[in-house]
Order: C-alpha cells, then sequence, then structure tokens
C-alpha cells in the first residue's frame, strides 16, 4: 500500500470500523487478500499505518523489495505529478495487478507512458474510477432499459481531473467514446498547485449531447442527469444514489404523460471501495475482466487531456 494520505489511509481512520473509505481498509477488510506492508516517506503517516492495522510500513520501493518477496497488488496512493516514476519503481516488486489512482496520469503522453510501462513488463493495469466497480452505477443505463438517451447534464465541484473525470469516465463506460469533446468556459484553476481547472465543456454523442458545469462552492458536490426517451436517471450526491424515472400516464391530466417515480438504488457510499478489492480478487482467483484498466483511464485521459490543452490555448490568445 503505496500513499498513506487520506485515500491510502486515513479517509476512514476515525470512522466505525465497518465503514470503508480507504485502500487499506478495503484490503483488510477482504478475506481474499492478505495486507503485507505500507510505504510513505512521512514517518508519522508510516506509524499510524502501523497502529492501525498492525503491519510494517517503509519509506521506498527499494526497502519494501528486501522485507517481502512477490506480491500480487501493488496500490499507488500517490501523488500525479509523480506517477511515472512511481510505477516504474513499483515494478520492482513484481506485481501480477497495480491499482492506481485516479487520473492516470496528468498528461497524455505520460497516461501512455504508464500504461505502455505496465504492458512491457506483464503487469495488468487498474485504475480506482471507483464508480465502474459498483454494480448499482455500472448498471444503471442498462437496467433502467428507457430507450435512447436524449439529454444529459453534470455539476461538480473540484477540477476536471480529480473530479469531473469520474463522471466522464462513468458516462464513457456507458456510452463510449464521444464524437467530440467541447470546451464552453474556463472558471479557473483549482488543486493545491493550480494543476486542475473547472471546465465547462459537451460531449457530442450522435444522439444527444451530455454539459458538465463545474460549481464553486465551499462544499462537495456531483450529480448527473440523465434523460432518455422513455424515462429518466439521477445519480444523487456524488453517485450514492440512483434515483430511476420512468414516463408513463400523468395522473392529474388524462391524455398527457410524465416521468414517474420508480425506485432509488443505492450504491455502496460506505464501502465503496470493497467492490474494488472483491474485482480485484475476481482478477486473480479466476480470471474475471477488470471494469476500468488503464486502457479505459487512457480513453478518459485522451478526452480531459484535450479539454485542459483547449483551455490552455484560449488562455494564451491576445
Amino acid at each position: 500500500m503505496a500513499g498513506l494520505g487520506g485515500i491510502g489511509l486515513g479517509y476512514d481512520l476515525d470512522r466505525p470500523p465497518g465503514d470503508v473509505f480507504t485502500h487499506t481498509r478495503a484490503f483488510m477488510a477482504d478475506p481474499g487478500f492478505r495486507l503485507v506492508g505500507g510505504l510513505d516517506p512521512s514517518p508519522a503517516r508510516r506509524e499510524l499505518f502501523t497502529g492501525a492495522c498492525g503491519r510494517p510500513a517503509w519509506t521506498s520501493f527499494e526497502e519494501a523489495s528486501r522485507h517481502m518477496g512477490q506480491v500480487d497488488v501493488v496500490v499507488l496512493a500517490t501523488p500525479t505529478i509523480l506517477r511515472l516514476d512511481v510505477v516504474r519503481r513499483c515494478l520492482e516488486l513484481r506485481p501480477k495487478i497495480v491499482l492506481l489512482e485516479k487520473p492516470l496520469a496528468a498528461s497524455l503522453a505520460e497516461g501512455r507512458q504508464v500504461t505502455d510501462l505496465c504492458r512491457d513488463h506483464g503487469v495488468l493495469l487498474a485504475v480506482n474510477y471507483f464508480r465502474r466497480f459498483d454494480p448499482v452505477l455500472r448498471d444503471a443505463v442498462h437496467t433502467t432499459q428507457a430507450g435512447a438517451l436524449v439529454q444529459a447534464t453534470c455539476r461538480y465541484t473540484g477540477g476536471l481531473l480529480q473530479s469531473a473525470s469520474h463522471y466522464v469516465d462513468l458516462f464513457l463506460y456507458w456510452h463510449g467514446m464521444p464524437l467530440d469533446a467541447r470546451l464552453l468556459y474556463d472558471d479557473g484553476p483549482c488543486g493545491q498547485a493550480g494543476e486542475d481547472r473547472r471546465l465547462g465543456f459537451l460531449l457530442e454523442y450522435p444522439e444527444a449531447r451530455i454539459a458538465f458545469h463545474p460549481v464553486q462552492a465551499p462544499y462537495g458536490f456531483g450529480e448527473m442527469d440523465l434523460l432518455f426517451k422513455e424515462g429518466r436517471l439521477r445519480l444523487e450526491d456524488q453517485g450514492e444514489r440512483v434515483a430511476v424515472f420512468r414516463a408513463g400516464p400523468d395522473p392529474l391530466y388524462p391524455g398527457y404523460r410524465r416521468l414517474l417515480p420508480e425506485r432509488i438504488d443505492e450504491a455502496q457510499a460506505l464501502r465503496y471501495l470493497c467492490p474494488v478489492t472483491q474485482a480485484l480478487y475476481g482478477c486473480l482467483s479466476s480470471g474475471d475482466s477488470l471494469p476500468s484498466t488503464g486502457d479505459t483511464a487512457l480513453q478518459t485521459l485522451t478526452v480531459c487531456d484535450g479539454l485542459l490543452h483547449d483551455a490552455k490555448n484560449i488562455a494564451r490568445r491576445p
């Protein structure tokens, strides 16, 4: 477990034991895996890790490799700007799968290098776009069976790479690569070093356009609203719930039709990383395919990188 920050270790340290918000707790909770150790340059984080799960923690991959043999999975919850070098170093542990935090990389060129590097070493690359792993979210469009898509919108806080890419990735899982990704506006930089941007944009498909709009607010927010010919899907509270509506006779106005609430499906919000480890175990034990891989994340990065490139070009204009 490399990178003992929020998603690696910290998010659920003070939460009830049944809540799983981090990779450390997800692997500890999965009976198919044995967590062998952690890795982080921070002494304080290494101490927290050892105290939380009773496993050793090291400062580097070189040190870790001296204390253990081959591992099946290496998790990289490290900063995006260090991506390629960290992937190269983790391959010293000869893993079968590398689970990488999203986004795949900070640029499309580096993303291609990362996927090529893992492929050349015969290592499967999984990327933690965790909504693809949750069956409620992954299968939402298929199970609704509401006909052709008419229109969709997404509103999100944060930046394109760190936040909106989750929803771009999920939409690509449902509908494939768009014909075009068109920048609408740029609401400015975000992230600790301003490396990400809040962008409004369209994904263009033959049958519909999907509009993404950033929200500048002092809280986390993310929702998607998809209108189909015969129904509606609304992903609420960053995908914790999926509200399903079906077109039917209007109960108030005879002869008219309206969207009627059908059900609300609950995603695994309090254990949202458990489906990820379950999928990894299925891949290792039975050869099951993974819903989020280096190749699928590269498609998502292709869309995002193009939008960021367009935003930079506009900013350079006199």
